[in-house]
């Protein structure tokens, strides 16, 4: 079996529902309110956990009520969590969400203890990275840490797997140290200046990335399912249909634990996006990050269920 590391963010969630967004000063009832664990690292770990995988998670919570709750959460779930320290004196990360009826949000995130995620934290964290065979990364700790993680795993012949979320200017050189990018349309417009509006312009965008170093691209694409390019080949993987979209928060954090996680088994890349898609339609259809994966049954069941579709472009 494969083992994973995560190194990566950790919010509490608070999550406020509303039938639409209030305008700037404007006063406006909402639906109902909860609490629950989010940021790209803790989901991540969480969707290889609920796939019933040893995965490892690297990351900073603050001494409070968010962190304690978190911490238990991360326990409870069966993530292994020797390489999440709580810290005094800052608080935890926070995302505060609103949450459209229809499934749009927004998002504000105070990073509190995922700033603390240096390299020098990193480096008491340095033999968990070398255990594993697998690195998940995300763009909501320091970049420099990042591309720390990235170079050890890179130089033991690891695979990392980086989301670029949020988007950013990402030094060429954690680009370089990364086996396969997992961006959106809009992060990938953000990495290359193109914006991938037809097979062309993605094509030529995941080219640039290719040539900073970058072994493999992964364009996911929502109801288009998801396109991969590689020196080789290049495909769209297209999605298993229509799925009752509820939420659309942490459907890429699913995507890459069930990718990672299907590529652990040893599944061929067409088939393990196939598996990231259907993990991630099943995101879709719950409220909330972490509340919202399926377990490994469930999972199994929908990719079990669906066909490949599979368009050869190049």
């Amino acid at each position: 079996m494969a083992r994973y590391c995560v190194v990566g963010s950790l919010n509490m969630d608070l999550f406020a529902t509303c039938d639409r967004f209030p305008e700037r000063g404007e006063h406006l009832f909402g639906n109902s309110f909860k609490t629950s664990p989010g940021g790209h690292g803790g989901n991540q770990a969480a969707a290889l956990a609920f796939l019933e995988q040893e995965v490892y998670l690297v990351g900073c919570l603050g001494d409070d009520i968010y962190g304690r709750r978190y911490l238990t959460h991360l326990d409870n779930i069966g993530v292994e969590t020797s390489g999440v320290e709580m810290l005094e004196g800052v608080s935890s990360g926070i995302a505060l969400v609103e949450h459209e009826t229809g499934g749009d949000y927004k998002i504000l995130v105070i990073p509190g203890g995922n700033q603390e995620v240096t390299i020098e934290y990193v480096q008491g964290q340095q033999s968990i990275i070398e255990h594993c065979d697998y690195l998940l990364l995300q763009a909501e700790i320091p970049y420099e840490t990042s591309l720390h993680c990235a170079r050890i795993a890179r130089d033991q012949g690891k695979v990392v797997i980086f989301d670029p979320d949020p988007s950013g200017e990402f030094p060429d050189e954690l680009l370089a140290c990364t086996t396969i990018i997992t961006p959106n349309r809009r992060e990938l417009y953000y990495l290359t200046g193109i914006y991938p509006t037809d097979d062309h312009a993605i094509y030529t965008a995941s080219q640039l990335l290719l040539d900073k170093g970058v072994e493999k691209v992964i364009l996911t694409s929502g109801k288009d399912g998801a396109y991969y390019c590689d020196r080789d080949l290049f495909f769209q993987v297209e999605s298993i249909g229509d799925a009752l979209v509820v939420d659309t928060m942490a459907t890429g954090d699913g995507f890459n634990g069930a990718l990672a996680y299907a590529l652990g088994e040893g599944e061929a890349i067409e088939n393990a996006i196939r598996f990231a898609n259907c993990f991630a339609s099943m995101v879709t259809e719950r409220l909330g990050a972490q509340t919202a994966m399926p377990n490994l049954s469930d999972a199994v069941s929908r990719y079990e269920e669906s066909a490949l579709k599979k368009r050869r472009i190049y």
